[in-house]
């Protein structure tokens, strides 16, 4: 259940309604208090840490206030501080804050995002209320009061939010509970007196942080914001908090820079992969063509044309001489590399103009695996080049598959980007039968890709919740999870299973370790999303595809020490 566009046709009604609302006193109850004027180092330094990437040097304590600076160049996900401590029962929260630098509404980036300023509070890694100002190229700058929690049941997120008119660069943001309402507050330049804007039900439950960030969504954005007086009251601190957000690095690494970054499909790159004899880095892209390209020089050597719409995914047999693609032109293609033809076409959905966007080819190299918008999963023959069978409809989307090393389970994942909010599945499938094995719990949102280590043990999710989760495949048993700064949008384990590739929305390139799901190297990454990720044979470099139309290439080593030389 997406609001947001409804969110917009309320503007005017809104407006006439701010008036109306009878102001809202904080209640006299609220016995623990707290302020930090964000005079220089905070007085009490442990309240608080940065988080997001390169929070570092983004974020600084000043005598004026704690100055968050995002340049424009790359997107930035949602970077600053975050309490080390909780709230419970009712609480007021309030922040000043004085726009330095904010971009033109033309650049704000995209609808949903934009470039803002929030003040939030956080129940968990899905549910939070948060008051905002910003900006998006539909609507002009604004304050958002917004609300996201989890349906009774954990089964879906329910966002809300309200837009109101603030035409000045400074002013307070501030937000009361009481009971399960929040009623939300700003004031404008040095007015002193806040004007109640709205009451949006919420939920009583403790509050695990506060935060204050900034964010864009667009490289031509740049934002620059000074936060001063940090005012918090509630009935109590909460008992037992657990962090919503992963803190930001006390000293951040710096990203590993590109070995090759080149103009590739266009306007987007959509695929990339290594053959497994490491003679080929084959990409794709929304250009109609797939590219055998020099794995060093990332240079084309022959290009594969006959998909009549953007081709969004490539899988390789095991002796390199066989590709298979899935486009959204409907189609799954089966291609000879050596001579560059295509040899057999298939239809992916039931829907013959379902776009087809997840293939997978099992280890063995006998069986095709495709899955469509429509919900189709279909298994194809290669010797035969026929279907064998469909399996059982998907409700969403199928976004991402994947045969374990045996090759007697196919994973699936589903999903709708065009509403991201409905909960995603991660289902399991005999392939002997087509029966199904049962799912993985506890997602909320649109799952994009699933992957599983050449070894068997483990296997990765990831999707809009901004969530990599990691799982025991034999134990179906979930061990890990790696917090991101936006959707996780490709995922690759390497050969040996010890690191995890993660491609992220907003550009960002990042490995892990596994199953310690700690990070081995942050790269430097992409303008806009990451839609392929790829390890080496060798395991000693990464390459890349994204939707800014640029392909990658990155050191890779196991050693992040001689990464980074």
């Amino acid at each position: 259940m997406n609001l947001r566009p409804a969110v917009l046709a309320c503007v005017v009604f809104v407006i006439g309604w701010v008036s109306r609302l009878p102001a809202q006193e904080p209640a006299k109850e609220l016995a623990w208090k707290y302020h930090e004027p964000f005079q220089g180092t905070p007085r009490q330094a442990k309240d608080f840490v940065l988080f997001g990437a390169d929070a570092a040097r983004l974020v600084k304590y000043e005598a004026d206030g704690l100055r968050i600076a995002l340049p424009a160049g790359k997107s930035h996900r949602p970077t600053g501080v975050v309490t080390m401590f909780g709230l419970s029962g009712d609480f007021d929260v309030s922040a000043n804050y004085e726009i330095l630098q904010e971009p033109e509404q033309a650049d704000a980036g995209t609808r949903s995002a934009g470039t803002r300023i929030s003040l939030t509070v956080k129940l968990d890694e899905t549910s939070e209320a948060a008051i905002r100002r910003k900006v998006t190229p539909e609507v002009p700058v604004h304050i958002l009061a917004w609300r996201v929690m989890l349906q009774e049941g954990g089964a879906k997120r329910l966002p809300l939010g309200e837009i109101f008119p603030v035409t000045q660069k400074k002013g307070r943001l501030r937000m009361v509970r009481k009971g399960t309402e929040v009623t939300y507050y700003q004031s404008e330049g040095d007015d002193k007196e806040f004007k109640a804007l709205t009451t949006i039900p919420f939920v009583a439950d403790d509050v695990q942080a506060v935060q204050l960030f900034g964010e864009t969504s667009s490289p031509k954005a740049a934002l620059e914001v000074r936060f001063t007086d940090l005012h918090i009251a509630a009935i109590a601190l909460a008992t037992t908090v657990k962090r919503p957000v992963e803190p930001a690095p006390k000293t951040a690494a710096p990203a590993i820079p590109a070995m090759v970054f080149m103009p590739a499909h266009r306007p987007e790159a959509l695929g990339a992969l290594f053959s497994p004899d490491g003679k080929w880095l084959i990409t794709t892209g929304a250009d109609r063509r797939i590219a055998i390209r020099d794995p060093a020089t990332g240079n084309i050597r022959r290009v594969l044309q006959g998909h009549t719409n953007r081709v969004y995914r490539a899988v390789v047999s095991a002796d390199s001489k066989t590709l298979v693609t899935v486009s959204s032109d409907g189609t799954v293609r089966i291609w000879s590399i050596e001579r560059g033809e295509q040899t057999a076409m298939f239809n992916a959905g039931q829907d013959k103009l379902a776009a087809a966007r997840a293939v997978a080819l099992s280890p063995s190299g006998d069986l095709v695996a495709s899955g469509a918008d429509d919900g189709t999963i279909k298994l194809w023959s290669m010797k035969d080049q026929k279907e064998l069978q469909q399996l059982e409809v998907q409700a969403l989307p199928v976004t991402s598959l994947a045969f374990s090393p045996d090759g007697a389970v196919l994973v699936s994942s589903s999903g709708d980007w065009r509403n991201y909010n409905l909960p995603g599945e991660v289902r399991l499938w005999e392939v002997a039968s087509g029966k199904p094995l049962g799912s993985l719990p506890g997602y909320t949102t649109e799952v994009k890709k699933v992957a599983i280590d050449p070894t068997g043990r483990y296997l990765a999710t990831a999707g809009s919740s901004r969530v990599v989760r990691l799982w025991d495949f034999a134990r179906r048993a979930e061990i890990g999870k790696i917090n991101l700064d936006s959707a996780g949008t490709a995922l690759e384990f390497s050969a040996d299973g010890a690191r995890l590739a993660v491609g992220e929305n907003f550009g960002g390139i990042s490995v892990w370790y596994v199953p310690a799901a700690t990070l081995a190297t942050r790269y430097a990454g992409h303008a806009k999303s990451v839609s392929g990720i790829t390890f080496s044979p060798d395991g000693k470099r990464l390459a890349a595809a994204g939707h800014d139309g640029i392909i990658s290439m990155w050191p890779a080593s196991d050693d992040p020490a001689s990464s980074a030389k």
